[in-house]
């Protein structure tokens, strides 16, 4: 697939996104299954050269997951009772009109309004729907396995099972880091968490610790969780949630991350650009105090 160009190899300190809001949270041992190991860093390769040239077909199939929903409200801002599911669902509605205006884009939400949907649920679905990749949309706050309380981050698979699928999923998600970036918002990198109940893919490694994140990989699509910004950081809140223009920058820039990435086109004309050398911050989280966290 078309890549932004770049290298989210290990550099600088970056910590590990937050509290991931309740529900992508680890749910023990329900998996499909599947499995392989090592911290992997993405290497892009710098593949276009130009930002308007002809391209070949691409056809897409993308499931956008609008984190939380129904009961599960997500994490709410005190100051006004903002809840992030709504955030979500907006973010996602948005972004598929955004990645609708592409050639041969499909695009199939796992909810359409305000509904529970089980975590196991939503990657099935995605599977059912016939996805090429799986992007679940959530907002961030403060918990305890981040040290740092602002920012986006994007959670992907660590590579110890399915490697080159996980690659893929690294890749894609600092192309969209690299576009939140660009609007403004702090880039804290990509975050690897290691399941802490020891639960194993079928090879014998830990799983990942976010369902939506190891379901993606054992049902064989490139998945990923991406925290937009930190409801609860006022400075984070508005400059890029607290209206519905700025929602929909959040999904303009995730749909240029996407089209770059898989090298989209509007009109038979690719808008997929070639990118300077890059490197993406990398945090691992093994427990839950970000003490322990490592950084690549």
């Amino acid at each position: 697939a078309g890549g932004c160009g770049g290298n989210p190899s290990s550099t600088s300190a970056v910590e590990s996104a937050n509290t991931v809001s309740t529900e992508a949270v680890e749910s023990a041992n329900t998996v499909p299954t599947e499995a392989a190991e090592e911290i992997t860093t993405a290497a892009f390769a710098d593949e276009s050269d130009t930002s308007e040239k002809k391209a070949e077909p691409v056809s897409l199939v993308v499931e956008l997951d609008p984190g939380h929903g129904g009961a599960q409200s997500g994490a709410v801002r005190a100051e006004n009772g903002v809840l992030e599911k709504t955030l979500n669902l907006k973010i996602a509605q948005y972004l598929k009109e955004e990645l609708e205006r592409y050639d041969n884009v499909t695009v199939y939400l796992t909810r359409e309004d305000d509904e529970k949907v089980e975590l196991e649920d939503r990657v099935k679905k995605a599977a059912q729907d016939g996805a090429d990749v799986f992007i679940s949309l959530h907002n961030n706050a403060e918990g305890d396995i981040t040290a740092y309380k602002n920012g986006c981050t994007v959670l992907v698979p660590r590579g110890v099972y399915e490697e080159e699928l996980s690659l893929e999923s690294q890749e894609l998600a600092v192309c969209i880091l690299q576009e939140l970036e660009e609007l403004g918002i702090e880039n804290q990198g990509l975050m690897f968490r290691v399941a802490q109940n020891g639960a194993v893919y079928p090879n014998g490694e830990l799983l990942d610790y976010y369902s939506v994140v190891r379901n993606a990989v054992l049902y064989q699509m490139p998945g990923i969780l991406i925290e937009h910004s930190f409801m609860d950081h006022d400075s984070d809140y508005e400059k890029f949630l607290s209206d519905d223009e700025k929602l929909k920058a959040l999904a303009a820039a995730d749909a240029r991350g996407i089209a770059a990435y898989y090298g989209l086109s509007k009109d038979g004309i690719c808008e997929s650009r070639k990118e300077t050398p890059y490197e993406e911050k990398i945090t691992l989280i093994t427990t839950d105090h970000h003490q322990d966290n490592e950084y690549f």
